[in-house]
């Protein structure tokens, strides 16, 4: 984790849920805000996300393919309904295929929208989130399920020393 900004902060359900309930509401069906509470969810790097495609979920099964060739292989990891339901319309190939936003940087570094910062004083969040809120979000989660930093590691493809350690993420 970067300083001590008070946007990595993971959010909480309740503000979660608010955050979902509001996708009902027309303005807040960009594909943005659905993609931030995928990665909530899923742990899935924006990178990845902006480059998810349909023919990488399987809804039946509930189950997200992944191609990674860093690592020479497939993995895959469930899809609760909670992610299944935050994703938009098939329309493209792309899942997420209308990503564009404006980002700007912040005093610590991370990178803010214009777009979530307006989303979330509509749905009275009283402070700021960025993306790296929702990576946050999703190692408290998992953390809570009683999931440990290696196996939290192994579901995100990374190394046990990029976990974030707990303490870093609670307010």
């Amino acid at each position: 984790m970067r300083n001590n900004s008070p946007l990595y902060h993971p959010l909480t359900y309740d503000e979660i849920n608010v955050l979902r309930a509001s996708l009902s509401a027309k303005k807040f069906q960009h594909d943005l805000f659905r993609a931030f509470l995928f990665i909530c969810e899923t742990g899935v790097s924006w990178e990845d996300v902006t480059l998810l495609k349909w023919t990488q979920i399987d809804r039946e099964s509930h189950i997200l393919f992944y191609d990674y060739e860093r690592v020479n292989g497939y993995q895959t990891q469930r899809l609760s309904q909670f992610a299944l339901n935050v994703l938009p319309e098939k329309n493209s190939n792309k899942v997420f295929s209308d990503l564009h936003c404006d980002f700007f940087p912040n005093p610590y570094g991370e990178w803010q929208s214009s777009d979530m910062l307006a989303w979330g004083q509509e749905c009275n969040i009283k402070r700021r989130f960025c993306l790296e809120t929702a990576g946050a979000t999703f190692v408290t989660q998992m953390t809570a399920q009683s999931f440990d930093e290696h196996e939290i590691a192994k579901m995100l493809n990374i190394t046990v020393g990029s976990v974030p350690a707990e303490g870093e993420m609670t307010p």
